[in-house]
């Protein structure tokens, strides 16, 4: 009896450590230049990747500067948002902390600028998307969001939203400066018939959905 009551406890101490292995968040670090310690040593450079590498429950930590969907003329890709993921710009790339950033001093730019600078007709039509999938548990936080050019094929949606095009999602946005973006028909930072949740102040207060416990670089 002994050694069933000492095998049980065993196994309910296992389950506890993998259910909390299970719930913790991972953080992926985005740094145009990969230093210093912790996650931001083997940063992405690419926040592409780390969109693409992030499950639901993660989060990725951005540091200050600007970034492109593509490095290609392909002006249709953008940053897709995804549902459970949640995005923070404003580190200066040496944070353990997601409090210790500071987006108004570390500005964190999301640029549609990916074909001749400063010539807006080769830009991107959107800059980010989300899609029906994403709900409030998938965030921007702490960017600046700029160069968006929706001048596209009406059909395609590709004349709205030049910033932000929300495909039947309903992301949360916070903290998110919309800036110098365009769009042929409405919206060009996003269409007002669009069911986004987004905030012009910047603060670098994490979506409520989003901070329901503290986490750590590792």
């Amino acid at each position: 009896m002994r050694f069933a009551t000492r095998f049980l406890t065993a196994l309910i101490l296992l389950y506890a450590a993998s259910t909390a292995a299970a719930t913790a968040a991972t953080v992926l670090c985005v740094k145009p230049v990969p230093s210093g310690s912790g996650c931001w040593a083997t940063a992405y450079t690419d926040l592409q990747l780390a969109l693409a590498a992030a499950g639901s429950g993660d989060e990725i930590w951005v540091a200050a500067g600007s970034y492109k969907p593509t490095v290609t003329a392909d002006r249709t890709i953008s940053f897709a948002m995804k549902n459970g993921v949640g995005a923070y710009g404003g580190f200066n790339g040496t944070e353990t902390l997601r409090t210790d950033r500071d987006p108004a001093v570390n500005v964190t730019i999301l640029s549609g600028d990916i074909g001749t600078p400063s010539v807006s007709n080769d830009n991107s039509y959107h800059v980010v998307t989300a899609g029906a999938t994403v709900t409030l548990t998938g965030g921007f936080d702490g960017f600046t969001v700029m160069g968006g050019q929706a001048d596209g094929d009406p059909a395609m949606n590709q004349d709205r939203g030049g910033a932000l095009w929300v495909n039947g999602g309903s992301p949360k946005l916070v903290g998110v400066t919309f800036t110098a973006n365009y769009a042929a028909f409405r919206g060009g930072a996003v269409p007002s018939c669009c069911p986004a949740r987004s905030s012009e102040t910047r603060s670098p207060s994490a979506p409520a959905a989003l901070a329901s416990r503290p986490v750590e670089a590792r």
